[in-house]
């Protein structure tokens, strides 16, 4: 392996993106062949992948490698995290689906109080 920097308390910051899947893959508890499954490839693809026998692959590849690893793309092909200004940056594809989803919810149960107000300030003005 090569040079290497300790960041985020659960990793070593490898020099190439293979490197980083197998350091994550091992963080999170998957097998390679769980790796695999998840992100829809081969076990072999998975195996190359972090042996380096694959240097390059592709952007949606990376895009599942990601969000099962559960990082940024950014972190994944690079090892850095992109600047951005975007309060989602550096959110999992799930974690910006569960948001949302929280959000949705937020917004149905307004909608229901102010449902339940109207209701209260009709019958309150009819008596």
């Amino acid at each position: 392996m090569g040079q290497v920097t300790r960041i985020f308390g659960w990793c070593e910051m490898s020099v190439t993106w293979n490197e980083r899947v197998g350091q994550r893959r091992r963080y999170l508890g998957l097998t390679k062949t769980e790796l695999a499954k998840r992100c829809g490839v081969s076990q072999p693809t998975a195996n190359q992948w972090e042996s380096g026998e694959i240097t390059e692959t592709s952007a949606s590849n990376f895009d599942r490698l990601a969000e099962v690893l559960e990082v940024t793309v950014d972190w994944l092909r690079f090892g850095v995290e992109q600047e951005n200004r975007d309060i989602l940056h550096g959110l999992t594809k799930a974690q910006k689906n569960e948001l949302f989803e929280r959000i949705n919810q937020l917004r149905l149960e307004n909608e229901a109080a102010i449902a339940v107000a109207e209701e209260l300030k009709i019958a309150s003005n009819g008596n």
